[in-house]
């Protein structure tokens, strides 16, 4: 198999089925087989489901690496990210604390620590409301990388969890 190294950012939902899950574990398994890195954070659900297919082939951010003053290691460029983040969103004023801190955790996890390594791709879960629109901190990562032409895959839509299990039966029969 061909070692490719890069990496890729996997979020979303603390709810997933269990066969969401095996897939989701599946892919980061692959992933990381062929040198690929998985950027997530700490959530149940997805990000579980990838860290354990990825193994030790990830970088996880947690909330409590932005907030001041509580660790030691505090997540690097944190003005420029809020600001990202904050830029994205509107509403920004009206968020709580954990919100923001969720937010701003999506911005390291497609841009990296140094906010200057993007991911090459996104690859979530995460339901559509009737709107179109993907709900919580998994929307703005969507949002930033379409700023930053960044791929996105929702195995939310059942077309990409088809085409996702279609490649991988094909590439591990």
């Amino acid at each position: 198999m061909t070692k490719t190294t890069g990496f890729y950012t996997g979020i979303g939902s603390r709810e997933v089925a269990p066969d969401i899950a095996h897939l989701l574990t599946r892919i980061a398994r692959h992933l990381a087989a062929t040198g690929n890195i998985l950027r997530t954070g700490g959530a149940r659900g997805v990000e579980k489901a990838l860290r354990q297919g990825a193994e030790e082939d990830c970088e996880v951010f947690l909330p409590y690496q932005i907030v001041r003053g509580t660790v030691q290691e505090e997540l690097p460029h944190l003005l420029a990210a809020t600001r990202i983040a904050e830029g994205l969103h509107p509403d920004w004023p009206e968020y709580n604390p954990f919100s923001r801190r969720a937010h701003i955790l999506s911005v390291y996890q497609l841009l990296g620590a140094d906010l200057n390594t993007p991911s090459d791709f996104l690859l979530c879960y995460a339901p559509i409301d009737s709107h179109g629109l993907i709900q919580g901190a998994t929307r703005t990562a969507v949002a930033l990388a379409a700023v930053q032409g960044i791929r996105c895959y929702n195995l939310f839509q059942e077309r990409v969890r088809w085409k996702f299990r279609a490649r991988l039966d094909e590439l591990q029969p």
